[in-house]
């Protein structure tokens, strides 16, 4: 048995080896055990590839390699690539798998879920949907190749924080100042032949699976639910998708930071017992910006006297420490606008 499905065994090796190598190359500083842990992720990815290909070839006679396996690639090694080329020299630790694993459930579940439009719908109408799904999952990997020929970085919270911010009218301004009614019209015009050319080669590379019969179908969708879960879940977490969703999130939370704090200070009464300064005066707040209490001596580190000038600003009458103050948030940015 082992001798009839040897090139298979081979292929699978292959995909495994190959995301699992993508991955590493495009890392910085990994521990070994974090290494290791995804030795373990790629396992169920490249079996998963592999099934969908041994069904693809052997049931619809045709290659697959035509669009859904250089879809897959762009859409797995795009982000780490531009990631680890916009960061690897000034960032100690990078760790970006979920676009390789979204981008194997995805290519599982599109050509098994193409197998089986083949067999029921025919080869043209089978084109067509799954055509218009690539395009669909093509246009992250698109906009990542705009944005970085644009700006020669990868995408970036600022980014998508002003994304977030602009108003349809700026929106209308900033599309007509790049691209204007031709560049408009172009770009309808190249998404419409990306899609024809997507429909072409799938009809032309695809067959209908005369073979293919209803327990083959069935285990096939129980492959496809599977792994679009997977996928979906993987989504979340792939490089733009979780950038996006991260921004969001702290485009929510400081919104609703900024109306609870409106409103508590529009409750705020001081009453002062008597003024605490006779004259104009000035006060001098000193925050230590990603500085930890541990390693300041006026908090109590005695190897080295680091913050001198805080200690004794600390002991004096004038001055003031607090020893139990904590960050509300793990960065910069985020924490100074809520401390101030």
């Amino acid at each position: 048995m082992l001798k009839k499905y040897r090139n298979w065994l081979v292929f699978f090796l292959l995909v495994y080896l190959g995301t699992l190598g993508s991955y590493y190359a495009f890392t910085v500083n990994i521990p070994a055990k974090t290494f290791f842990l995804q030795m373990r992720r790629f396992i169920p990815c490249a079996l998963s590839v592999t099934i969908a290909t041994f069904l693809w070839c052997k049931y619809n006679t045709k290659t697959v390699l035509a669009t859904h396996a250089p879809l897959a690639i762009i859409w797995g090694l795009l982000y780490p690539f531009i990631y680890y080329i916009s960061y690897a020299a000034s960032i100690s630790f990078i760790d970006n798998n979920k676009d390789l694993v979204f981008a194997s459930y995805a290519y599982t579940s599109l050509v098994l879920l193409h197998l089986i439009l083949c067999k029921e719908t025919g080869k043209k109408i089978a084109a067509g949907v799954i055509s218009l799904l690539q395009l669909i999952v093509a246009a992250i990997p698109l906009l990542q190749v705009y944005y970085y020929f644009t700006y020669k970085s990868v995408i970036t919270m600022p980014a998508v924080l002003a994304i977030l911010q602009t108003t349809p009218n700026e929106a209308k301004e900033y599309v007509m100042m790049f691209l204007g009614y031709v560049g408009i019209v172009g770009v309808i015009i190249g998404i419409l032949l990306f899609y024809f050319l997507l429909f072409w080669q799938n009809k032309k590379t695809s067959a209908v699976p005369t073979a293919f019969d209803l327990k083959l179908q069935s285990i096939s969708l129980v492959l496809i639910l599977a792994t679009s879960g997977y996928a979906i879940s993987h989504f979340r977490q792939t490089g733009v998708a979780n950038l996006f969703m991260n921004t969001v999130e702290y485009f929510t939370s400081s919104n609703e930071f900024k109306n609870k704090h409106d409103g508590n200070y529009a409750q705020l009464t001081v009453t002062p017992v008597k003024p605490a300064f006779k004259k104009p005066s000035t006060i001098i707040f000193v925050i230590g910006e990603s500085a930890s209490k541990n390693y300041c001596s006026a908090f109590g580190y005695t190897k080295h006297d680091t913050t001198p000038w805080m200690k004794k600003v600390g002991t004096s009458p004038n001055g003031f420490l607090f020893d139990h103050a904590y960050a509300c948030w793990g960065q910069t940015v985020p924490s100074l606008e809520r401390v101030l």
